[in-house]
């Protein structure tokens, strides 16, 4: 039986692309195939050979998620961010020269879309939620220069960005700004973890329990302690998109256990689960399935 995969991401260096091959090899491991090996490479397109009984659909579900997960604290001093988008980004100066004028609407239209798009929540409450946005302008959103672009807040003396998270209402996401690095990294990540399991919480609703190694541990026990003393949040992202961001209300964590929930089915918890523990890979394409003498187009 074999699967052939297509690497969509490009400009890959010979060790990026070793990386991947073997992040989509371990990835099928964790669905429970077994004998796994790699028995041609084609460009961009690479095949494997293996053993294992799966079901086509539930075998391209596990690879839609890269499993990029990430750990941010949020920004709840949201006035001096909405002050930074305002003063950066609407200007009333009727003194400028023709060139600035120029750039200065070519940044006016991009302020106003976002306006457009955001609806914001009142700025004195420390929520971290910066407003709302309708599932149909999430595309307007995310092409928008002032959402794509980390920006450094001088009166935070600190680094931020935009990220869409899941609302209990299916109409809408909710957006948030969150710290980063001067690098423009989390401050944790999915490499820390060793182990996501599915589990249930008090209220018997799935979640993927997550186990960190030492460091991960250490980093994780200062963070909620900081976040714990602020009386913040910190989002728990998975491929850029937070699924959830609560609060620290019991003191710093430690051991470096925590969960992800965000009204998962049991088999999306799952899939999550194996898409964490396994490594982030990059974006791929089934291009085609051999199952028991049957082929399978992925397209």
């Amino acid at each position: 039986m074999i699967i052939e995969f297509e690497i969509e991401e490009t400009g890959l260096s010979a060790s990026q692309k070793k990386e991947a091959i073997a992040k989509i090899q371990n990835r099928l491991m964790s669905v429970g195939l077994t004998n796994v090996t790699v028995i041609e490479e084609k460009g961009q397109k690479v095949t494997f050979t293996f053993q294992g009984a799966i079901k086509p659909k539930a075998l391209k579900r596990n690879f839609v998620v890269a499993g990029k997960l990430e750990f941010f604290e949020v920004v709840t001093e949201k006035k001096l961010v909405l002050d930074y988008l305002f003063e950066n980004y609407k200007s009333n100066s009727e003194d400028e020269l023709e060139s600035e004028v120029t750039e200065e609407v070519s940044e006016n239209k991009d302020f106003t879309e976002f306006i457009e798009v955001v609806s914001m929540v009142p700025n004195d409450l420390r929520d971290g939620l910066i407003g709302f946005v309708k599932v149909e302008d999430k595309e307007r959103l995310e092409v928008s220069t002032i959402y794509r672009t980390p920006f450094f807040v001088k009166s935070l003396n600190k680094r931020v960005k935009f990220l869409l998270g899941r609302s209990q209402n299916e109409k809408e996401y909710l957006l948030h700004v969150v710290y980063i690095t001067s690098t423009g990294e989390a401050p944790l990540d999915g490499s820390c973890i060793v182990d996501a399991s599915v589990g249930r919480d008090a209220a018997g609703r799935y979640v993927v329990n997550l186990k960190m190694n030492k460091e991960g541990a250490i980093t994780w026990e200062r963070l909620t302690e900081k976040v714990y003393h602020e009386r913040g949040f910190i989002a728990i992202t998975i491929d850029d998109f937070i699924y959830s961001a609560p609060s620290v209300s019991n003191g710093k964590i430690t051991g470096g256990m925590t969960q992800v929930s965000g009204d998962f089915s049991k088999e999306t918890a799952e899939e999550m689960a194996i898409a964490i523990s396994s490594g982030t890979i990059p974006k791929v394409k089934i291009t085609k399935m051999m199952l028991a003498e049957e082929t399978i187009s992925g397209k």
